[in-house]
């Protein structure tokens, strides 16, 4: 009995296959396709599985690896599972009160250093990455602001500039940024070329204005007379303060028929950025008039009284508006 190498059929012995028809002595087989071949050879079996080893290693080491950079939320001293999580981890630990949560699926034994990473939330933020990033400094709480109504003579107006980012003059609009500015506002009035009028304390919240009135009122219209000044934050951080100032004058005039009126001027708004310490002194507000009869019985009691004053009148002296953020604690008298 033979076997046909080409279709494996049995017979007995014969030169020809019964079934194909091929010379069973003169076949000579073809080599099998390289895919089979290499499927069935023990050396590249061996490689395939090697390589497999392998991947499945590196796929498990670089999800522990990124597993580093997952943020957990660890509560202090909370037992998850039957472990406790240190108050003060060595590293990275974060402000005290700050909130720490582990995940659920945590294993209850054998915590890596990896597993142990946390990203608490301090002041609401949360502080990714880096546990031992500074945690964010507080947001400034609402601040106030001091108006000094201020009389200065031309001396007290060269003393105020000699540091001023510019000079300020009598009669003329302008306003000059001054540093210390407690220090020298507090100098000034000791040596007598300051006179304050009258003091306001404000206090502030974002982005609101606040607003001061100082003067009286006109008896036969009501009207009020006098300054309308209005403050709002626009920024602000531990080093500067960012406001707009914005000022409006409502005075008396007499017209040619004799008739009182009340006539209002907006000075232009000035946005400042004043650096901790410094304060804001605009000048040139309030005009040198002539006064109708009565007049001065408007201004005896406000802050209108410069106009009252021959100094002021002859320019001898200049109104000043001096606004300072934060100086609450100063109250000159009125």
């Amino acid at each position: 009995m033979i076997i046909c190498p080409r279709c494996g059929f049995e017979q007995p012995n014969d030169v020809f296959c019964a079934k194909c028809g091929i010379s069973v002595e003169g076949y000579v087989a073809k080599k099998p396709p390289l895919g089979d071949r290499l499927k069935k050879s023990p050396i590249i079996f061996g490689l395939l599985m090697a390589l497999g080893v392998t991947g499945i290693y590196y796929s498990v080491y670089y999800r522990d690896r990124e597993q580093d950079f997952q943020p957990l939320e660890v509560a202090e001293t909370q037992n998850v599972s039957g472990v406790v999580v240190p108050k003060a981890p060595p590293q990275g630990a974060p402000p005290q009160g700050s909130t720490v949560t582990v995940p659920s699926n945590l294993p209850t034994v054998g915590l890596t250093s990896r597993q142990k990473t946390f990203s608490p939330q301090v002041n609401g933020e949360r502080i990714n990455g880096d546990p031992n990033r500074a945690a964010p400094a507080a947001q400034p709480e609402n601040s106030g602001f001091q108006i000094d109504f201020t009389l200065a003579s031309r001396e007290g107006l060269e003393k105020l500039g000699q540091d001023s980012d510019r000079r300020l003059e009598v009669g003329v609009y302008g306003m000059a940024i001054v540093p210390q500015f407690k220090a020298h506002l507090d100098a000034l009035i000791a040596s007598g070329t300051f006179r304050s009028l009258a003091v306001e304390n404000r206090n502030l919240a974002p982005s609101q204005p606040s607003l001061v009135f100082r003067g009286g009122k006109e008896p036969k219209s009501n009207d009020a007379i006098g300054f309308y000044v209005e403050v709002t934050p626009a920024r602000q951080n531990e080093r500067n303060s960012e406001f707009k100032i914005s000022i409006k004058r409502s005075l008396p005039e007499v017209s040619p028929t004799g008739e009182i009126k009340i006539v209002s001027q907006n000075f232009p708004d000035e946005t400042v950025v004043l650096p901790r310490g410094y304060g804001v002194a605009i000048a040139g507000v309030l005009p040198r008039k002539n006064l109708y009869e009565g007049e001065d019985d408007l201004y005896k009691t406000n802050v209108l009284k410069a106009l009252l004053e021959p100094a002021f009148q002859k320019g001898e002296e200049e109104f000043i508006l001096m606004i300072y953020p934060h100086m609450a604690e100063i109250t000159h008298a009125e």
